[in-house]
């Protein structure tokens, strides 16, 4: 699995490289000494729900937070937002493994937040062995991976992962080899500074994310066009896919006589991404791999989300977010596509 061969990899570096020289931090006067580190800073995903939480830290005296930075800055407000809220930003990428974790040790860093996980391919990985030299006495996996660091030992690598009780629940646990933090709503942060978008449209359109192209498609793409063809004048709205993968989905859709109804989107800009998505009327959540910062969009943009919880973090992230505003969840595949045909119609 991956998160054994992470572990088997950055043993074998630490082997090598011999384990940093790591300094106990000093005893805080008037708080605690937090990084993060990402390769997410500025306009990605994690980077948008990210920004704004250095600003809230650097508030008060409670937390000084510090960014260890693994990607060149790109211009935008994002990564403005969150440089201008950390007491120091530290780029990473220019260092070795080696010589980053001797820098974040040498900060006296008490907690490390891990905003990056397995979320990069192999550059993810690679960068990940920082962690795996144990820089910091407390690493926290949070936000950037859905799912367990891997560590076989807590004492070696990340000792915690921040969770809440829908996306995590107690039967669970195993899944994890980190213990678990739990939040009591939501564990996913927001930028409240974010546009909430509405637009008054008289169309019916379905709007729903999608995460992949591979053949695991057909059962779930079965089950939009099912709910497309019983909502009169319905569109299956969604993200442009490569060429290869739209030609697949519409030949799906022609053989049930719904090409016309399925209709793709190109990539725009995040504050134009939501004015769009809120023409929707509806979002049909991907259930392998829901939808995570795409959810949050459509939330923003006053979209509603129907989602069917899986038995995986990743999987479960959309159910999290529309509970944690007082929505009830779906339970079942029958009942899922039940409520998109009773929520076009009123009677939900």
């Amino acid at each position: 699995m991956l998160c054994e061969e992470y572990v088997r990899i950055a043993r074998q570096e630490i082997q090598m490289l011999g384990l940093v020289n790591r300094k106990k931090p000093k005893k805080p006067k008037k708080g605690l000494r937090v990084g993060y580190f990402s390769s997410d800073f500025g306009n990605a995903p994690v980077g948008r729900l990210f920004a704004s939480v250095p600003s809230h830290h650097s508030s008060g005296n409670s937390v000084t937070p510090l960014l260890y930075v693994l990607n060149p800055p790109d211009g935008s407000y994002y990564r403005h937002r969150v440089e201008e809220g950390a007491a120091t930003v530290v780029p990473l990428a220019g260092l070795t493994n080696q010589n980053a974790a001797q820098r974040i040790n040498a900060d006296d860093v008490h907690i490390l937040v891990d905003l990056l996980g397995f979320t990069a391919g192999g550059y993810a990985m690679q960068r990940e062995h920082i962690l795996a030299l144990t820089p910091a006495p407390v690493i926290v996996n949070f936000l950037g991976y859905p799912g367990t660091s891997g560590a076989r030992s807590t004492k070696e690598t990340t000792q915690y992962a921040v969770v809440d009780r829908v996306i995590v629940t107690p039967e669970m646990q195993p899944q994890f080899t980190e213990q678990l933090l739990y939040m009591p709503h939501s564990y996913q942060v927001n930028d409240m500074a974010m546009v909430q978008a509405r637009a008054d449209v008289h169309q019916q359109q379905s709007c729903s994310r999608t995460s992949t192209h591979c053949a695991r498609w057909t059962r779930r793409f079965d089950t939009w066009l099912n709910i497309v063809h019983r909502v009169p004048h319905s569109v299956l709205w969604l993200l442009r896919l490569p060429s290869h993968a739209a030609e697949t989905l519409l030949q799906e859709a022609a053989a049930r006589g719904l090409k016309s109804r399925v209709v793709f989107g190109e990539p725009l800009p995040p504050e134009q991404h939501l004015l769009r998505c809120a023409l929707a009327d509806l979002f049909l959540d991907s259930l392998q791999y829901n939808a995570h910062t795409t959810a949050t969009d459509a939330l923003w943009a006053g979209v509603p989300i129907i989602t069917l919880p899986g038995g995986m973090m990743q999987s479960r992230v959309a159910a999290g977010l529309i509970e944690a505003i007082g929505v009830k969840r779906c339970t079942s595949g029958s009942l899922f596509r039940a409520n998109v045909i009773r929520l076009r119609s009123g009677s939900l």
